[in-house]
């Protein structure tokens, strides 16, 4: 397991991903919601589809296919004859962990501090409390099973892995794809939290969310939405969680927090 915190890693139980990944088919982006997950998996898509002529087509199709998952029969028809699969999930089956560990498929997780997720939640979809609460912590539990298969890199959202171009450059080499600096440096312009808001006036405007969208609407190759920028800080559950609403956060993903090293009570030191 690799957790990146900022630009820095360090080896754990498992080998670095690069290292165990030859040829693999799936390629798995998981993440808490609202902890950059959707930019990791378009960042690993853009990656992808500049080294199609490397390592994609020598897979035998040159057919990458990125889609939503959270169980085996959410697989579209065409993921049977797909060269490389790239599957953003939230809450994983068994069934599906056991699909990547077979693949030799690399797993990137995206973890953020858990009042910060809900309060996103809360704030960018207009979601009561009760709600948000129940659905991360289901998402929790399913990547804290997901940390627990082993092979993971984990990119922490207090470290802004968003805001740089090394990010990109982590992932080419760990997903042993070939990227010059010149591709790294376009791909992370149009991953800017500017162009994905650009970005996603185009899509509303072209339809992809629907005659009458709503915060949960969602473009299916991109999986944005069209609220999806938030503010990005790092601490908002003060200003939007009572200390209640925190503790029963802390206590309904206390796993999560011990594996990914987040604080367990409301009073403990934030990340």
């Amino acid at each position: 397991m690799h957790i990146y915190d900022g630009l820095s890693s360090g080896k754990t139980q498992n080998n670095a991903l690069g290292d165990q990944w030859t040829d693999s088919a799936v390629i798995f982006c998981a993440g808490l919601k609202s902890s950059g997950s959707t930019w990791l998996y378009n960042a690993v898509i853009q990656l992808l589809e500049d080294d199609r002529g490397h390592s994609v087509s020598s897979r035998r199709s040159a057919r990458m296919l990125p889609f939503y998952a959270d169980r085996l029969r959410d697989f579209p028809p065409l993921a049977a004859n797909a060269g490389t699969m790239i599957v953003k999930t939230h809450r994983p089956t068994s069934a599906m962990e056991f699909l990547v560990r077979y693949a030799n498929g690399p797993v990137l997780i995206t973890v953020r501090e858990p009042r910060d997720a809900v309060a996103s939640l809360m704030q960018r979809f207009g979601h009561r409390f009760e709600p948000c609460l129940s659905e991360v912590a289901v998402n929790a539990r399913r990547i804290v099973d997901l940390l627990e298969s082993g092979g993971a890199a984990v990119f922490r959202y207090e470290q802004r892995f968003f805001e740089s171009s090394e990010t990109l450059a982590q992932l080419a080499t760990y997903l042993r794809l070939k990227i010059s600096g010149q591709t790294r440096r376009r791909i992370f312009r149009a991953l800017t939290a500017t162009s994905i808001k650009k970005r996603i006036r185009f899509l509303s405007a072209d339809g992809a969310f629907g005659r009458k969208p709503t915060p949960d609407s969602f473009d299916r190759r991109t999986q944005w939405h069209p609220g999806h920028i938030g503010d990005r800080q790092i601490g908002k559950y003060r200003a939007v969680l009572t200390l209640d609403m925190q503790e029963q956060v802390l206590a309904a993903m206390r796993d999560y927090c011990l594996a990914f090293r987040y604080p367990v009570h409301p009073s403990g030191k934030d990340m």
